[in-house]
């Protein structure tokens, strides 16, 4: 705790205030934040904002874990795949060659997969909210990785 002490300069007195440090409750997916943080993301850039999203949301969920799952490596290699798969999503879009393009789509279709299978590794032991939103988890990464094998299958055909 820090104190913070002022003078008053009509009475000459010192007062002593106490200043509470507050955790920050975690953020959702759907958070006002955090729509305020991904904006900037024009709409050449949805898919990146879906995908940061998606990375924030699995945060959230691994945070609401019970202790032991959430401290687990499923938790830890879940939460590395659903980041990484935003970041080979802009290093595809700063590709310079569509080889690269495609190489960092596929990345990303192979990172999906992977939050696909900690997800399932996960649901053995949830019950309530988290299993609901792991089950949400889960279909938004499918959607995702539908998504991603469009992207390549078109870019290996166009060349």
């Amino acid at each position: 705790m820090k104190t913070r002490s002022s003078t008053s300069s009509a009475k000459h007195t010192t007062q002593t205030a106490v200043l509470e440090v507050n955790t920050p409750a975690p953020i959702e997916a759907d958070s006002p934040v955090v729509e305020e943080a991904v904006a900037p993301l024009a709409a050449p850039f949805a898919l990146q904002k879906r995908a940061m999203l998606f990375a924030i949301g699995v945060r959230g969920f691994v945070e609401k874990l019970p202790k032991q799952l959430a401290l687990s490596d499923d938790a830890a290699q879940l939460v590395r795949a659903s980041g990484n798969v935003g970041m080979y999503s802009i290093e595809a879009d700063e590709a310079p060659s569509k080889k690269a393009f495609t190489l960092h789509m596929s990345r990303c279709k192979k990172e999906i997969k992977e939050v696909l299978y900690w997800l399932q590794l996960l649901d053995r032991s949830l019950m309530g909210y988290t299993e609901k939103r792991r089950q949400e988890l889960y279909k938004e990464a499918h959607e995702l990785r539908r998504i991603f094998t469009a992207i390549v299958k078109t870019s290996i055909q166009n060349g």
